[in-house]
């Protein structure tokens, strides 16, 4: 069985939409749980309207804790041999979880991944068989960390083998959770099957966290310290791939800050994108959108924020 945690927090205008999609999969053995995240909105009826209608949906209610609270409850409750997650306001292709089990019967003790469709309006492709591309762990998360084109670190759009979670949740009271904690879940694997389909949907929502500016956004330096630190002590080989997503995270948080007058926290980044710039650029695996922002670095604070209001 596959369980299915959904966070809810004020989502009443896509809910169904996304329970719907979960209903309409063609793997049938399944329990989804709905987390109501403190909800202020109308989510709470509608999320146990839905566990009265169908015995394999379960209603959950907290008080506000955050996504990281909501998935771990979710977990807690959870009686599926794989998990899922899929966030409130995004949906699921009929044929994913059949897919993503497919592959999980072959590898069971791998993290199955999919791509996913980022948008406003649902668009699924038609989708055939397709063969994963597995990864053993380090591969992975230098990949992910390298933000290479058919991995990502988002928590959804993946299947988990249980076991994964014995001993690592998501860290709680932060943004970037998914960032926190994908190299932990795969640490804890062995390895990752990448399967090339667009088997969800990621709704581009008005309010979401890439498209409101928040100073706490911020924590995003402190997450891939964190992760350098962590690979400094764990993993040599991938000590410069985390240097690269770090780099990537100061170089976008120096924009972002610049651009909302927070001048402490963009001298904070500038600072951090002189000391590395020079290894990004010798570095072969960094890709090419981190060494044309060192490159661009060399000629000044004010050249790096006009090209940017003109990209």
């Amino acid at each position: 069985m596959v369980s299915i945690i959904v966070p809810v927090y004020n989502a009443e205008l896509y809910l169904k939409e996304c329970v719907d999609s979960i209903r309409n999969q063609t793997h049938l053995d399944w329990e989804l749980i709905l987390v109501d995240d403190g909800s202020t909105d109308a989510s709470g009826f509608l999320v146990d309207r839905y566990a009265e209608s169908d015995r394999r949906i379960r209603a959950l209610h907290f008080k506000n804790g955050g996504l990281s609270v909501a998935r771990n409850r979710g977990i807690d409750a959870a009686y599926g041999e794989h998990i899922m997650f899929v966030d409130a306001d995004d949906m699921l292709h009929p044929r994913t979880v059949e897919t993503m089990m497919r592959h999980a019967s072959r590898h069971p003790y791998h993290i199955i991944s999919c791509d996913f469709i980022f948008g406003r309006v649902p668009a699924f492709s038609r989708v055939s068989a397709t063969d994963g591309k597995l990864l053993d762990t380090d591969t992975a998360i230098a990949r992910v960390l390298l933000q290479r084109k058919g991995t990502h670190n988002s928590a959804w759009a993946h299947l988990y083998p249980r076991g994964i979670f014995a001993k690592e949740r998501f860290r709680e009271g932060i943004l970037y959770e998914d960032l926190d904690s994908f190299y932990r879940f795969l640490e804890a694997s062995q390895g990752l099957c990448a399967v090339k389909a667009g088997l969800y949907f990621y709704r581009d929502t008005p309010g979401s966290l890439l498209n409101v500016w928040r100073r706490e956004r911020a924590q995003v330096l402190d997450i891939t310290e964190r992760i350098e630190r962590h690979m400094e002590q764990k993993s040599r080989r991938l000590v410069k791939a985390a240097r690269s997503r770090r780099f990537s995270a100061n170089f976008n948080m120096f924009i972002l800050a610049s651009e909302h007058g927070d001048k402490t926290l963009a001298d904070r980044c500038w600072a951090h994108i002189k000391d590395r710039r020079a290894g990004v650029l010798f570095d072969p695996r960094t890709r090419m959108k981190n060494k044309a922002g060192a490159l661009l670095s060399y000629l000044g604070r004010r050249a790096v924020l006009a090209v940017n209001r003109h990209r």
